[in-house]
């Protein structure tokens, strides 16, 4: 019957969502030998990462290469337990608690970096960071121009949504194809990628100033 169809429409989202949190759940009580310990007391002057997915993992390499400290957290179990089978810093939980990243040394943090895919979770971590270290210097990937205004808000600094850095990146190819000087391709990248920041900022000190219809 109709009332049957209906009640089912209503169950199965209800029902998945708790099978989500279920999920979760289990997935932390999995991976809780991967949680942050007393070692990390020893960090300081470091860089905590938030997400190791293909742009964390690239930061990483990054890091390393520069002989960087750093530590790195991800909700992700499978992507911490590959990490962690290297000896690499990689720690599991949520990035956006505040706890956590104090376990992890954040206080003492010389930056952090927001790689987290999903847009909520990346503004909880700018917002955490900023919380137990006001001063923090915080560098975040945005998924669009809308979530980078918003990260930008937060306080995160060097905020490029990546479709744009994904065009400043076509257009570099271009011109090195065309055969236009190296240093010559760099200023005009480097200016490009200045003004995109500045709309941004911009456009975020506009609403800033827009009049509240409540006050």
């Amino acid at each position: 019957s109709i009332a049957v169809v209906s009640l089912s429409m209503l169950v199965t989202p209800l029902l998945a969502h708790a099978a989500r949190r279920v999920a979760a759940r289990l997935e932390a009580a999995d991976h809780a030998k991967h949680a942050p310990g007393p070692e990390l007391d020893e960090f300081d002057n470091h860089v905590v990462i938030g997400g190791i997915g293909r742009v964390g993992r690239l930061v990483v390499q990054a890091l390393e290469a520069e002989n960087v400290p750093y530590v790195a957290i991800d909700a992700n179990g499978e992507h911490v337990a590959h990490m962690r089978l290297s000896g690499r810093a990689v720690f599991f939980g949520d990035a956006g608690r505040e706890e956590l990243l104090e376990k992890v040394g954040g206080q003492r943090a010389r930056a952090f970096v927001v790689t987290i895919n999903n847009p909520l979770a990346a503004e909880r971590m700018v917002e955490a960071a900023r919380r137990i270290k006001p001063n923090a210097v915080v560098y975040a990937r945005a998924a669009d121009t809308a979530h980078a205004g918003r990260l930008i808000a937060l306080g995160a600094v060097g905020v490029i949504p990546e479709t744009v850095e994904a065009s400043l990146q076509l257009t570099a190819r271009l011109l090195e194809g065309l055969d236009l000087p190296e240093e010559s391709v760099s200023q005009r990248i480097a200016a490009m990628r200045a003004s995109e920041t500045e709309k941004l900022t911009d456009d975020t000190d506009d609403k800033d100033n827009e009049p509240n219809e409540n006050g």
